[in-house]
């Protein structure tokens, strides 16, 4: 998997390898720019650097396997993209003169993006459109590239454009490829060293 983001003139890159496995544990080498696991499930994640042999344990909700794009296809949940385990729930369903299907889910807690709209086409999510309690346009998401893999159908190409503020945007760019889905993958059996080293994360 490759990630770009955009933001402020610069671009950075990410390339990882992405193992996800049913109950939402996801496992994940990031091999650039820097080296590093992360092993995801429902409960958090766990960060392991190799280099240093440490690794830091986030249990805040920040990092969570269940809202990962791999695990909402696997799931079957791409009729709410996940937004139910959230405290969304489904206001209205329309279809557009176009012939697209929009599901607007609404929640009460609090945060930038109370309402978010999901776009279908034949059935599968081709945008998320999200917006303040005002209307105002907070970000999309748009995706495409529809490929079979086995038992799943799965957009290999995500774009996200993010309005921070009104004057700048954010967009992130994630390409997918090689998935393989009921196959042996020595990255499913990782786990961090008996000897690793915890270590806290600084706030900023």
């Amino acid at each position: 998997m490759e990630r770009k983001e955009v933001s402020g003139g610069k671009v950075t890159s990410t390339r990882k390898h992405v193992c996800c496995q049913s109950g939402g544990r996801l496992v994940s080498f990031v091999s650039y720019p820097d080296k590093y696991y992360v092993i995801e499930d429902a409960s958090g994640g766990t960060f392991y650097l190799p280099g240093s042999n440490q690794y830091y344990t986030d249990r805040s909700g920040t990092f969570s396997g269940k809202d990962n794009l791999l695990n909402i296809f696997l799931s079957r949940a791409v009729f709410d993209m996940g937004l139910g385990q959230f405290g969304y729930t489904l206001k209205s369903t329309e279809t557009d003169p176009e012939g697209y299907l929009i599901r607007t889910f609404v929640t009460d807690k609090a945060g930038d993006t109370p309402v978010v709209e999901l776009v279908f086409k034949d059935y599968l999510p081709v945008c998320m459109i999200y917006k303040s309690a005002d209307g105002t346009l907070r970000g999309k998401v748009y995706l495409s590239d529809y490929r079979t893999v086995k038992r799943f159908v799965f957009p290999h190409r995500t774009t996200e454009v993010m309005y921070p503020n009104p004057k700048d945007s954010v967009v992130t760019r994630t390409i997918y490829s090689n998935l393989t889905v009921d196959e042996d993958d020595e990255l499913f059996d990782f786990s961090v060293p008996p000897d690793a080293r915890p270590v806290k994360m600084n706030k900023r």
